[in-house]
């Protein structure tokens, strides 16, 4: 009767810590894991700089009104180049990026360069940071 009773209990205790293992998983986000080719077009495509942080405008640090309220007009990078972090099993596909970026003016001539942190939060989305 003991013996039994204990086996019930140990099953009892290995269920619930199956539950609770299963319930974290499921309640933690799941992660997107970007190559470094589509993390440079994502770059591209959706990254705009306000003119203000390059151009050292004064304007951007104490805006007048609404226009220069979001940074003034606003540029995508001519051209990008990305370093993955945070590499998924050995796939060549990453969570985390360091994006090097050049944006020109009309002419292409190189206005300002600089580095953002890109962290994927979806397959089409994420979000971005300026490192420097």
């Amino acid at each position: 009767m003991r013996g039994q009773r204990q086996r019930w209990i140990a099953l009892l205790v290995a269920l619930l810590a199956t539950i609770v293992v299963v319930d974290v998983a499921a309640a933690s986000p799941r992660k997107w894991y970007w190559a470094q080719s589509r993390a440079e077009a994502m770059v591209v495509q959706k990254v705009r700089i306000p003119d203000c942080w390059f151009s050292g405008d004064v304007r951007c640090t104490n805006p007048p009104g609404p226009y220069w309220a979001s940074g003034g007009p606003r540029w995508k990078p001519s051209s990008v180049e990305c370093t993955g972090a945070d590499e998924y099993r050995s796939s060549f596909k990453f969570n985390r990026f360091a994006c090097k970026l050049v944006i020109a003016d009309y002419y292409g001539r190189p206005l300002a360069n600089g580095v953002v942190g890109v962290y994927v939060t979806g397959q089409a989305t994420m979000r971005w940071k300026l490192i420097g």
